[in-house]
């Protein structure tokens, strides 16, 4: 059903043929179709993930290497989580019908690139963070001054947390304090050491 849109939304121009927006136009006659045929038999989880698919099916072609994190986590999100991109990855990997083997190869990669992305957005959400505050808590005890050692200091606590040498758990004011006296006990942080005022 991911093209029941193109009938309603072709249009020739000389020898080129286009469906624009047939994604948007399919996923409405989904909706359509079960008013009038009760297609799905009431079950609403195999409704929404048909209509998902139709409406998103022409996203993974669409991907660029620009996409922000943000992106990604907003295709996440309207596919319904990693399970619905699976199977929107797996509808797009079928629906590529050309037969010319250079386009073919792009587009296989560009479904690889993003699902590279995807998994890696997918580790980076879940790797253990800093409690919120804890930068607050630095900059209001004026360890450091604002500006870029702050970043260097909150990506170097994050980085122990995600080796192990940072238990995680603890609150803010223990990783402004214990966290920050370890992060620096380890060595010279670039940019760090030489702009600290007190610890």
């Amino acid at each position: 059903m991911h093209d029941v849109g193109k009938a309603l939304t072709i249009k020739f121009d000389g020898r080129k043929v286009t469906f624009h927006n047939h994604d948007v136009v399919g996923a409405k006659l989904v909706d359509r179709i079960d008013r009038r045929l009760n297609l799905f038999c009431d079950d609403k989880a195999l409704f929404s993930t048909v209509r998902t698919l139709v409406l998103s099916h022409l996203r993974p072609a669409g991907y660029k290497k620009t996409w922000t994190d943000s992106g990604v986590r907003r295709l996440l999100v309207d596919v319904g989580g990693l399970e619905g991109f699976e199977r929107l990855m797996q509808l797009s990997r079928a629906d590529l019908t050309t037969k010319n083997p250079n386009k073919r190869a792009s587009a296989r990669a560009k479904g690889d690139e993003l699902e590279a992305r995807v998994r890696a957005v997918i580790a980076e959400d879940a790797a253990p963070k800093l409690p919120k505050g804890t930068m607050g808590l630095i900059i209001e005890r004026r360890v450091l001054p604002v500006g870029p050692a702050l970043n260097l200091v909150r990506n170097g606590l994050e980085q122990m947390l995600r080796a192990g040498t940072l238990p995680t758990g603890n609150d803010a004011e223990w990783y402004a304090t214990e966290g920050l006296r370890l992060l620096l006990a380890q060595g010279p942080v670039t940019g760090v050491h030489d702009r600290l005022i007190a610890v």
